[in-house]
């Protein structure tokens, strides 16, 4: 619909709806590679343990989140992703988890 408002031809147009509907897929996602230029996240994973044992006894059964988190540098292969491990605890989910939704929020905002 965008090409007919332009000044390309009928031939060409199907042609091009041709590719796009053909290897559309492909396209979009090369250009989206060629546009990141910064590090991205490739893959998370997690788990959650409990502790039994602690210096300190309050820490004992307390649930804990390990979390893993593999990052693309540059755009680059598996060869130049970087794994980041860390724990949490209830307190800093329950953080991370509410700076995630002003994140959410903000997009939502600008999307619509």
């Amino acid at each position: 619909q965008m090409l007919s408002k332009t000044e390309v031809s009928e031939e060409h147009r199907k042609v091009f709806a041709y590719v796009w509907k053909t290897e559309g897929q492909k396209i979009h996602k090369e250009i989206v590679s060629r546009t990141i230029w910064n590090s991205s996240l490739d893959e998370t994973s997690w788990r959650i343990d409990v502790k039994a044992n602690s210096r300190h006894v309050k820490d004992i059964n307390e649930p804990t989140a390990i979390v893993r988190l593999s990052i693309k540098k540059n755009n680059q292969k598996r060869e130049g992703v970087e794994t980041v491990h860390f724990e949490m605890g209830r307190e800093e989910l329950e953080n991370i988890n509410a700076e995630l939704d002003k994140i959410q929020d903000r997009i939502n905002e600008i999307s619509s």
